[in-house]
């Protein structure tokens, strides 16, 4: 830079310079080269700026915008997730309508598919919970809600709501599930999911 300075170039840069309480601080430098009238380069002067705050500030802005990056990322993510998730029940729910009109006469029939339909419902309220609940998304955090729950029962469940499309792509599914219950601490809608 002294040279550059000495051939009459004025030179302008940032760096990390040590400091004499051991850390280091952020400067801003100029070298500006000092002539008589239009002859000769005489020397330069030297202006130097502590820039440290700057400097930090301008990092922080930099992992806040990295932080609302992420947050806008997850809730992409989030609400496509939730999009799909809220579809998955409503192959079900119109098979269950369907069913119904059809089993008029059954009563066993109808109080099943009922069933299966309150399960989907349910679902669905959950996911939509879900979507009103924003918070959750911007800090990454999810609630789960944690039950005793049978995983058999939560299988079926999970193929309830996917046999319509299974169905319709004709595509086939065997299960092989244990004939005792295994009962595990979990959030039966995520487990489903």
């Amino acid at each position: 830079h002294i040279e550059a300075a000495l051939r009459g170039e004025t030179v302008h840069f940032e760096t990390l310079s040590p400091y004499r309480d051991g850390g280091s601080r952020w400067i801003d430098a100029q070298y500006v080269p000092h002539r008589d009238g239009d002859g000769p380069v005489l020397g330069f002067f030297v202006l130097v700026l502590d820039i440290t705050e700057r400097k930090r500030a301008e990092e922080a802005l930099r992992e806040s915008e990295q932080a609302l990056r992420d947050a806008d990322r997850r809730k992409d993510e989030f609400l496509a997730t939730l999009a799909h998730e809220l579809r998955n029940p409503l192959a079900p729910l119109r098979n269950g309508v369907q069913i119904m009109r059809m089993a008029a006469g059954d009563p066993a029939a109808a109080e099943q598919c009922l069933a299966m339909m309150d399960r989907q419902l349910t679902q669905m309220a959950r996911l939509v919970d879900d979507l009103m609940d924003m918070s959750r998304i911007t800090s990454g955090k999810v609630a789960l809600r944690m039950e005793r729950v049978d995983l058999g029962r939560v299988v079926l469940q999970a193929v309830e709501t996917s046999r319509p499309m299974i169905e319709s792509r004709d595509h086939g599914l065997t299960l092989h599930l244990t004939s005792k219950p295994v009962f595990v601490q979990a959030d039966v809608v995520r487990l489903a999911q």
